[in-house]
């Protein structure tokens, strides 16, 4: 029997190479977790770009990458399921975390503070991030 690597995997990881791309674009620090993580795959670092100062301001970030049309998609929107331990996980922390939805097939991001977004009770009672 053949080894394999799952199309699942290899979607996850164009997800985090448009991320790492866009990272870099933007001159700040990518740092992946890799390995075994339970729900954060990496951390941004801020950096001025004008003096390359950095100032430990961090930004931990879950990717989620998909080939398939978004979840509830219209001109200015979608939605994407979450599952409650996730929003737990991500909104306990010390740092702040971003959800980063990769749309593969059409070369695009979005992101979202989870904090912000399921510190609102009506959001967080959906399990969607809009």
């Amino acid at each position: 029997m053949a080894k394999k690597i799952s199309r699942s995997d290899a979607i996850g990881e164009q997800g985090i190479a448009h991320i790492r791309k866009i990272v870099a674009a933007m001159e700040y620090l990518f740092y992946e977790t890799g390995g075994v993580e339970a729900g954060i795959d990496g951390s941004i670092e801020i950096r001025d770009p004008a003096t390359g100062e950095v100032a430990n301001q961090i930004v931990q970030f879950q990717s989620k990458a998909t080939r398939n049309p978004l979840p509830g998609k219209s001109e200015l929107s979608f939605s994407w399921p979450c599952n409650e331990n996730d929003i737990d996980y991500w909104t306990f922390g010390t740092a702040p975390v971003v959800l980063i939805v990769v749309d593969v097939k059409n070369d695009k991001a979005y992101w979202k503070d989870m904090r912000a977004w399921f510190g609102d009770p009506q959001n967080r009672a959906t399990r969607k991030v809009v």
